[in-house]
């Protein structure tokens, strides 16, 4: 996980991304975000964040013109150097349907090996089930010449259709 600081006026989060967040962070903004598990959210609809939150990024890049208003990310510290507890709680984080008993039981090795493999997991909220605000949204953040009001025009299907175009062009 990176933890950025918002150091401008405001920084946005695009949808797909998976924040660690306060409840006070969630609250105000729960119309934006999907909850996952303890202090875990997804971005259902860009979200942004004033000066001086403190935001964990889970899953997912920061928009090159987003981290303009953002400190540069503190990253976590290796795996490797984490204590026992570092890792269960590391793990709890990424994996939200994990029991805690049961990361207790798992030996250091073990964890590192289950928070690994987690990060490697998609877990991205499929296009057919976005909002239809945060497909035009991604959309447009993908094609920067693309307008959004444009956009508004077309059917969901042709905007996902545009979507995974654009994404097969991309790979």
């Amino acid at each position: 996980m990176k933890q950025y600081e918002v150091t401008g006026v405001k920084a946005g989060f695009s949808p797909g991304m998976i924040l660690n967040l306060t409840d006070e962070q969630y609250q105000p903004r729960a119309h934006l975000l999907k909850k996952m598990g303890k202090e875990k959210y997804e971005v259902i609809s860009r979200v942004e964040f004033k000066n001086g939150e403190k935001i964990g990024v889970i899953k997912g890049e920061v928009a090159k013109v987003d981290l303009l208003d953002l400190d540069k990310p503190q990253e976590d510290k290796p795996l490797a150097n984490m204590s026992k507890d570092e890792l269960v709680e590391a793990a709890k984080m990424l994996l939200s349907d994990v029991d805690e008993s049961e990361l207790n039981k798992l030996k250091k090795e073990e964890l590192i090996e289950l928070i690994e493999a987690g990060q490697d997991v998609e877990d991205e909220t499929p296009l057919e089930e976005m909002t239809r605000e945060a497909l035009i949204e991604l959309a447009t953040e993908l094609d920067q010449d693309l307008d959004g009001k444009a956009l508004s025009g077309l059917k969901d299907a042709e905007i996902i259709a545009l979507i995974e175009s654009m994404n097969e062009e991309g790979e």
